[in-house]
């Protein structure tokens, strides 16, 4: 017994030192492999401060004028559009793992109403990158109506009169949209209203896009209007009494259209984060 005790206890200490062993092989590698990383973190450190130069380039310290916020954006509107629309996009969509790409590229805006203690779609406008109208309806909510809105949303009484039904504008809206790269302010509230999801990866919401908010002055930690970047950003006034669906939805387009290369740099940029060398060897995909 005394030598199977000894034996026991010999093993006992065996397997704790090649536990203790490992774990210190496993923090050498970890250790290594952050050095090894380090280079890489600088150069995407690198990329990220050219991103905000090149959004920064324009500058947002005064308003520009009508003249120079229209010719900017038509300078940056001819030079990605004529990039193909495959390559614009691959920049941040990988094709490998997507059936289809986008078609083409629209900006959405709607109006709401209040219906029930909840908010209904009223009015839609989508415009594609060209600015050209593919959909520009009132909507018919299927509940009644409590709450026009009117002071924001400018919708009255004889609107619906001439709105198409709740379904049939639904199913159009959703029809244009599908493998689109949808534009707009706020586009959580849109879909909603309108009772649909877009994949993120085809959303540029001008409200949930920091760099915008730095270049108009605004705080980061808020979602700014879209009255203020308009403002700012294109020195160009809307909303100034009701608000208008077409209006808004232009403004977004060409806040996007202004700052599209840098914007989806900053996309792809974000994507190089999610690269197997910075994660954990314990919790990376095994071959």
């Amino acid at each position: 017994m005394r030598h199977v005790r000894k034996s026991l206890e010999g093993s006992e200490t065996t397997d704790s030192g090649s536990t203790d062993i490992l774990r210190m092989k496993g923090r050498q590698r970890r250790i290594k492999k952050k050095k090894k990383s380090g280079s890489e973190k600088q150069r995407m450190r690198e990329c990220v401060k050219a991103s905000r130069e090149c959004l920064t380039g324009s500058g947002c310290g005064s308003v520009p004028s009508d003249s120079e916020s229209e010719s900017s954006v038509s300078d940056n509107s001819d030079a990605f559009a004529s990039c193909d629309i495959t390559n614009r996009h691959s920049l941040v969509i990988e094709t490998s793992s997507m059936e289809c790409l986008p078609r083409h590229i629209v900006a959405i805006d709607c109006e709401m109403v209040s219906v029930a203690n909840k908010s209904a779609l009223a009015k839609c406008t989508i415009i594609d990158y060209e600015e050209r109208v593919l959909f520009d309806h009132y909507v018919r909510p299927e509940q009644q109506i409590r709450d026009y809105r009117t002071k924001w949303s400018g919708i009255q009484p004889h609107h619906m009169k001439i709105g198409l039904p709740h379904k049939e504008a639904v199913q159009k809206i959703k029809t244009i949209l599908e493998n689109c790269v949808v534009i707009g302010h706020d586009l959580g509230h849109d879909f909603a209203a309108i009772g649909m999801t877009h994949p993120s990866r085809n959303i540029r919401d001008t409200a949930k896009f920091p760099p915008l908010r730095e270049l108009a002055g605004l705080k980061r930690n808020w979602s700014p209007s879209l009255r203020n970047l308009a403002l700012c950003l294109l020195g160009r006034k809307i909303q100034c009494g009701s608000h208008c669906s077409l209006e808004d939805a232009r403004a977004a387009l060409d806040i996007y259209r202004k700052y599209a290369a840098a914007w989806e740099k900053h996309l792809l940029d974000k994507k190089f984060w999610f690269h197997d060398q910075f994660w954990p060897e314990d919790i990376a995909p095994s071959n």
